[in-house]
């Protein structure tokens, strides 16, 4: 799980397994972890004047929230000052960066997307939101993409919607009753997919979270956690020997 700065110049990601977030330049240079220890994270996104970043977090035993951490390191701050019970999941900035979009979830009232005015404090349902998934506010500001319907713009299975830059396509990955999996793009002006490529035989993450998960590099290229696990073999040269 991964984002890039609006410049395309620093990227955040979060270890796997250890869902601790890290930032650094796109060459590797300059690398912080922002997080540490018990608090495991998820869904990093940098904020657009790239001053900090918001993910999804939890400690062991309970609920997870939306957090905030300085974009140059420091204490994991919480988002929001809602009652705890309620899980704040995947939030993400407005263009200006006034605002976080995330997903509440409560016992009796499930999957609502709200907005969060960050100066206030003050929270409001988004109209007409109850069982969406997934929401991504278009990088314009004029539209939410989510998984769940309010206008339709596929009827195919959706998984993580990313807004391409200029907001003319959502992308997403799906999966088949045939068990292939591929990412596609939805244009909004015509409704047609395409697909984008397919990911028969690429080694996904074995985690249900992670392995489903699909980001967008600066250029609208796509980004999946592929796994690198036992099953591979590797030559290592040992220089005097």
């Amino acid at each position: 799980m991964a984002d890039f700065s609006r410049d395309g110049k620093w990227v955040v990601y979060v270890t796997y397994p250890e869902r601790d977030v890290w930032r650094t330049r796109v060459d590797g240079a300059e690398a912080l972890q922002l997080t540490h220890g018990a608090l495991r994270a998820r869904m990093p996104r940098i904020s657009p004047d790239a001053r900090q970043v918001t993910f999804t977090g939890d400690y062991s035993g309970k609920v997870m929230r939306a957090w905030l951490v300085n974009f140059d390191g420091g204490e994991p701050r919480p988002a929001t000052h809602l009652a705890a019970g309620a899980a704040e999941v995947a939030p993400a900035w407005s263009p200006d960066g006034a605002r976080l979009l995330f997903r509440l979830d409560r016992a009796v009232q499930r999957n609502l997307p709200q907005i969060l005015d960050l100066p206030s404090g003050k929270i409001e349902d988004v109209p007409d939101s109850e069982q969406k998934l997934n929401q991504r506010w278009s990088p314009d500001g004029k539209r939410i993409a989510a998984k769940g319907v309010w206008t339709t713009l596929t009827q195919m299975r959706v998984d993580y919607p990313n807004w391409s830059r200029n907001s003319d396509y959502v992308y997403f990955s799906t999966r088949f009753e045939s068990g292939e999996e591929a990412i596609y793009r939805v244009s909004l002006a015509s409704r047609n997919t395409e697909r984008v490529t397919s990911l028969v035989g690429t080694p996904r993450a074995f985690n249900e979270i992670y392995n489903q998960w699909v980001g967008l590099a600066p250029d609208d290229s796509p980004l999946i956690l592929r796994s690198a696990d036992l099953q591979q073999i590797y030559l290592l040269s040992f220089a005097g020997r």
